[in-house]
């Protein structure tokens, strides 16, 4: 097992050597997670991770990928640092409720730095009290494994074990990497077809006065025609409309199949695991 230091602040960072002992960094915070997701940009020795009790809002790909407790280097280490100190401030929320602005920051700016203070004081004490219990849970773990394994009516080694965690990555790997379908029909088209549709269906409820969404749907329609130079407005069994509506169709069918697939491929990791 491989063992490593943590340090938990506002934005967690954890340190650790591996046996090359080359040092690198573990980082779990959620802006450097959004900014190389956009910018596919992930640097050599930086390992992105979801904290502990927010990753079971998300979907069974992304806890598998994500988790602290799947990544290594993380350990026991929750990645809820913020929580923790808005926990520690919600005891203030009585006084300072009834305060003016300005006492009221006096006071939050007070509980904050004797907060620092007080983490920075207790590191010590904290890393020994999460060393032992690493050391425990480890131990449990090593135990509770032994048993399953004995209790198996097949002879499991480490090695399937290792297998099946790196087969539960494969399923989810796709899913993570997968590509949208595009889009065939250009936008314009699409909002202008299905705006057509529906001010045509409420036209066709006779209604002595205009509603506010026909008066609506009539001007977002006189601005795309405007724009896009469309002289006059496509009727239902105009060619335009119904290969455009018949396009639409097969763009929507794409989307709701390419859903499917995914959510048979989380159900079957599920009854995989």
């Amino acid at each position: 097992m491989e063992k490593g230091l943590h340090i938990q602040s506002s934005s967690y960072v954890s340190w650790r050597k591996d046996i090359r002992t080359k040092t690198f960094i573990c980082i779990s915070f959620m802006t450097l997670h959004v900014y190389f997701l956009h910018t596919c940009i992930i640097p050599q020795g930086i390992s992105m991770a979801v904290p502990a009790f927010h990753v079971y809002g998300h979907k069974l790909q992304c806890q598998i990928m994500y988790s602290t407790r799947r990544l290594p280097g993380f350990g026991l280490t929750d990645g809820e640092g913020m929580e923790m100190l808005w926990s520690f401030l919600r005891r203030f929320s009585r006084v300072t409720k009834e305060m003016t602005p300005s006492h009221r920051l006096d006071l939050l700016t007070d509980a904050l730095l004797y907060y620092g203070r007080r983490k920075s004081t207790d590191l010590e004490v904290q890393l020994i009290q999460r060393w032992d219990k690493a050391e425990k849970v480890w131990s449990l773990a090593e135990e509770e494994i032994s048993a399953v394994r004995k209790e198996a009516p097949m002879c499991i080694s480490e090695r399937d074990i290792q297998q099946w965690m790196e087969t539960e990555i494969e399923v989810a790997q796709p899913a993570r990497l997968k590509t949208r379908p595009t889009d065939t029909v250009p936008r314009w088209k699409r909002n202008y077809v299905m705006k057509l549709t529906k001010f045509n269906h409420l036209r066709s409820l006779n209604q002595e006065y205009p509603t506010g969404d026909e008066t609506q749907l009539e001007s977002d329609l006189q601005a795309i025609e405007r724009h896009y130079g469309i002289k006059q407005r496509w009727c239902q069994s105009d060619e335009i409309f119904q290969s455009t509506l018949r396009d639409l169709d097969q763009e929507v069918r794409g989307h709701l199949i390419l859903q499917a697939q995914n959510e048979a491929r989380e159900r079957g990791s599920l009854f995989s695991t």
